[in-house]
């Protein structure tokens, strides 16, 4: 007779979903196929978003570095579903370090880019007259933080 502490059965066998070879395709499919959707809908919002807003453009790197925690999940979810459900220690490893401060990198680069905003705003403001969108664009290619 099966106790309380057991899982449920079927025909007296414990399921075992992580397991069963349909159940554990879906398990690692739909994580990794959301956060890749996740990825390259944030990658090609970003993208369009920036002929529309000059002044926010965003760089490629930028972009990549956004949806960086979303690639580093798929990757952990391929190589455990190439491991039958398993954890490979090295990906593990490396996605547990990488994937917490892969969410400070987008915050770091906007933050960096701020305060560059705000000293060519300053430049701006001690050169006197009004903004003009072509200096803005020439200013913020040559303008290095000193």
């Amino acid at each position: 007779m099966a106790g309380a502490h057991e899982g449920p059965t079927a025909g007296g066998l414990v399921q075992d979903w992580e397991r069963d070879p349909h159940m554990r395709v879906l398990n690692w499919l739909f994580p990794v196929a959301g956060c890749a959707a996740v990825a390259f809908i944030t990658m090609a919002w970003a993208w369009r978003r920036r002929e529309f807003e000059p002044l926010r453009s965003r760089s490629t790197a930028l972009i990549a570095a956004m949806t960086l925690p979303c690639w580093l999940l798929v990757i952990t979810g391929i190589a455990r579903g190439a491991r039958d459900g398993g954890a490979a220690c090295d990906v593990e490893l490396l996605t547990s370090t990488l994937l917490p401060a892969a969410f400070l990198v987008p915050g770091s680069i906007a933050a960096y880019r701020t305060y560059a905003l705000r000293r060519l705003q300053s430049v701006l403001i001690k050169a006197g007259g009004g903004v003009d969108i072509a200096l803005v664009r020439a200013l913020r290619r040559t303008a290095r933080p000193a």
